[in-house]
């Protein structure tokens, strides 16, 4: 992100760069998990990727307290680009971000560097993980969660396991999944349906995404409907996009 800086790029391209490459990795797997739920082929390997790493130093880049282990409790997150100030935006732009809840919160003011974009992400994130009917919304967070585990983001996994576990009432099930090792397996000690929702989500979390029909079956075996084999593709999909964003553009401390 500096030499981005450094090489002339306004704090708005920075941005606009990183909505991209994380829109496209969304994308892809959105593809992917179509295409399985459609019982097309797909190629490549078809391995679950183990729990992703971390780094381990123990602070950030401004020497706050950071943390080296996944966690359900609630972090803050520092930005390397500049938030836009609220009162920078026009009053038509305010009120966009006032709509959505984004108006005090760093992440969204810098992610408003583009607010076009923003709004379209959110609408985006509002209809994968709030419509009625299909996968229960505590299955969608724990996507979610898995996707943040593959990708080694700290901060969207303590989000959103903390729903998980309020939605699911599974807390030690959630809980069990954030303590997997780098490099051991995220479904170990799981139920049968969990574990089928967390080795896919994983897979279609790799890079490149390893989801296969063998997934899909493990699915539906456990009663997985299309409606809900749709929404577990786009939650898991769609942090492929979240996490990158939260990674390339500042990173998480642990608050005083």
């Amino acid at each position: 992100v500096a030499t981005l800086g450094a090489a002339g790029f306004s704090e708005e391209a920075i941005v606009t760069l990183a909505q991209v490459v994380a829109f496209v990795s969304f994308q892809s797997r959105a593809l992917r998990g179509y295409r399985l739920i459609g019982g097309r082929t797909v190629t490549g390997d078809t391995a679950v990727p183990p729990a992703g790493r971390w780094h381990t130093e123990p602070t950030t880049q401004r020497g706050e307290p950071a943390p080296t282990a996944f966690t359900q409790a609630e972090l803050g997150w520092a930005p390397w680009v500049a938030p836009k100030a609220l009162a920078a935006f026009s009053p038509d732009e305010q009120e966009t971000l006032r709509r959505f809840g984004h108006q005090d919160s760093d992440y969204f003011r810098l992610l408003a560097r583009n607010l076009p974009v923003l709004e379209a992400r959110t609408l985006t994130d509002k209809g994968i993980f709030y419509t009625p009917g299909g996968l229960a919304r505590a299955e969608r967070e724990l996507a979610a969660t898995v996707a943040s585990k593959v990708n080694g983001c700290i901060y969207c996994a303590s989000v959103h396991a903390r729903k998980a576990s309020q939605l699911s009432k599974a807390n030690d099930a959630v809980q069990r999944l954030l303590e997997v090792a780098p490099g051991e397996s995220l479904s170990a000690g799981q139920s049968a349906r969990w574990k089928a929702i967390i080795d896919f989500s994983a897979a279609l979390s790799a890079t490149p995404s390893t989801a296969g029909a063998a997934h899909v079956a493990a699915l539906r075996d456990e009663g997985l409907a299309d409606l809900e084999l749709l929404d577990l593709v786009q939650a898991t999909a769609f942090f492929a996009w979240a996490n990158r964003l939260m990674l390339t553009l500042g990173e998480p401390f642990i608050p005083a």
